[in-house]
């Protein structure tokens, strides 16, 4: 199974309701032109109109300010008591690309060692802009959590392909894209039983990969520049799209899970001379002055760890203590909830951290799930970033940083009209945001539905032996749960786990059970299945490799 894994984002903190006949989600009235009039308008952070109009037309903003001109046959909407915001960006997403196939990266290759480039993960070529799918079902859940753009990269392993910044709206992927091979994308994560499958052996491979594309660039340059008396550069696809990387013209996104991640993509854009660009970032503050230094676009990692429910009486973390009979294991317990916490507390204040060292960054959401974010941006602020270098981040720098502040990123005019209407700020405990415009098209919000009620005939609290049939055989896992059908808590223990894993989140509405947890050393699972009193049998997914069935019987006690 993969290192890690990406889901596709679910439902955030608010869902549409219905500009155009065939977005479903869009109101279509019978005008081109919108306008917001009498609202507070946060033009950027820290500069905000007070009782302002802002004029919407082709999906372009027109005019914004205290006396902007209405149309006559515009769609008014009243903005008393409303505030205008820019709408949110994400540096980093997998919105609108479809989940992999199941088996994906697990095809038979006729060498482990020098396995095809597709299998190996190599697949610089790929332009994400042919995955896109306007009916994903992450668009809306990402747009619903006030976000109008995203800087969007193919799913896939290594190098995975060329993303492209794209609105998160629209009938056709031409609707959604605003610009296309914005970067060459990356990762550390190695190919599935072949090499390179570690990340010295992907960076080696990297090393091997820009080598050879160099010297095929210089073959086919020599050849423009006078073909009579040279020799044709044989064409490859991979190696041609890497190209525009060599030459600094095409941006390299490193996608790093942790510190060490971070200093081979850095010593790596060195020695190859890439045009760098990173995103995740976890464990960042042990490497604050590697990315001062760097001087990159950063992109943070929106994904936080689960919140302790069990806290510790220990104040600080003490290295090195050992009990040394029975009579201290409480203490020892203490001391290791006090490290589990203190790692918390330094992942909620990343953002604040790298603020205080002068560091720009964006967010990103790649991985997320889209009921998690606001929540976490909201302990990102609590840990010390303020709203208006968190709004910046979501916005102003994050439009600089992709190099589309000509188009996004505030509310002036001539920009792309992706804009949040909201009571309040969209940072509240419980922000109410009452639309989202994307590309001009107005999607207005509804309540969140609330799923069934559990079956009260059933109770999945207890232990159950799960079963998933692999490739590589049977993977067994024992799942554990407490607390009550409508309110579900529990832990996940496998032989492949070097620890158990807690549940992030397990509901029961009706008799379908969905359970979520972080497995660790590979990634976040989902288990969705019908519950009876003794099986609980369905699909577990696992975006880089589909989904697989499973089994599930119960534990008697």
């Amino acid at each position: 199974m993969p290192h890690r894994f990406s889901l596709a984002c679910l439902l955030l903190l608010f869902a549409v309701v219905p500009l155009r006949a065939q977005d479903v989600d869009a109101i279509a009235p019978i005008t081109n032109f919108v306008a917001i009039q009498n609202a507070r308008i946060v033009v950027a952070p820290g500069n905000v109109i007070e009782g302002g109009t802002v004029v919407v037309r082709d999906g372009l903003i027109e005019a914004v300010g205290a006396n902007a001109r209405v149309p006559y046959d515009a769609y008014i909407i009243d903005g008393d008591s409303l505030t205008v915001y820019a709408a949110f960006i994400s540096g980093l997403s997998n919105a609108g690309v479809p989940e992999l196939e199941r088996g994906a990266y697990r095809e038979q290759s006729d060498s482990r060692s020098e396995p095809e480039p597709d299998r190996a993960g190599i697949q610089p070529q790929r332009d994400v802009r042919t995955m896109l799918d306007p009916s994903e079902s992450s668009i809306k859940a990402l747009r619903d959590a006030g976000f109008g753009a995203a800087h969007v990269v193919p799913r896939g392993r290594f190098l995975p392909g060329q993303g492209a910044l794209v609105v998160l709206g629209g009938d056709t992927p031409s609707d959604m894209v605003v610009r296309g091979k914005t970067v060459q994308f990356a990762q550390f994560d190695g190919a599935l039983g072949v090499y390179p499958s570690t990340p010295m052996g992907v960076m080696a491979v990297m090393r091997q990969y820009a080598r050879e594309a160099a010297r095929r660039k210089t073959i086919s340059d020599t050849y423009e520049r006078g073909p009579n008396g040279n020799a044709r550069a044989p064409f490859d696809p991979a190696h041609e799209a890497f190209f525009p990387v060599l030459d600094g013209s095409q941006p390299m996104l490193f996608h790093v899970d942790d510190a060490n991640e971070i200093f081979r993509a850095i010593r790596l854009s060195e020695d190859l001379g890439l045009n760098l660009m990173l995103a995740g970032l976890q464990g960042g503050e042990l490497a604050v002055n590697a990315l001062k230094t760097a001087d990159v676009p950063l992109f943070v990692s929106m994904e936080l760890p689960k919140e302790m429910k069990e806290d510790s009486t220990a104040a600080d973390y003490v290295p090195g203590t050992r009990t040394p009979d029975y009579a201290g294991v409480d203490a020892e317990r203490d001391n290791l909830l006090a490290r589990k916490r203190a790692a918390i507390a330094r992942a909620d204040a990343l953002p604040a951290t790298l603020r205080d060292a002068g560091v720009t960054f964006g967010f990103s959401t790649e991985e997320v799930k889209a009921s998690d974010l606001a929540k976490n941006l909201r302990r990102m602020v609590a840990a010390g970033l303020s709203e208006d270098a968190a709004l910046a981040a979501l916005t102003t720098d994050a439009a600089r940083l992709l190099g589309a502040s000509d188009v996004l990123g505030s509310v002036e005019r001539g920009k792309i009209a992706n804009l949040i209407v909201s009571e309040g700020s969209p940072f509240a405990e419980k922000p109410d945001v009452r639309m989202m415009i994307v590309d001009g098209r107005v999607y207005e919000m509804e309540a969140k539905k609330k799923g069934a009620e559990p079956d009260s005939s059933l109770n999945p609290v207890g232990s159950w032996s799960i079963v998933v049939p692999t490739p590589e055989g049977d993977q067994t896992s024992t799942l554990s749960l407490t607390g009550s059908p409508a309110s579900l808590e529990g832990t996940v223990s496998s032989p492949q786990f070097t620890a158990p894993a807690d549940v992030d989140e397990a509901r029961l509405e009706g008799d379908q059970l969905t359970v979520i947890f972080t497995a660790p050393q590979f990634g976040r699972l989902t288990f969705s299945g019908t519950l009876t009193a003794d099986t609980y049998e369905g699909t577990v997914s696992v975006p880089q490799l589909g989904s697989f069935p499973f089994t599930g019987t119960r534990v008697p006690n």
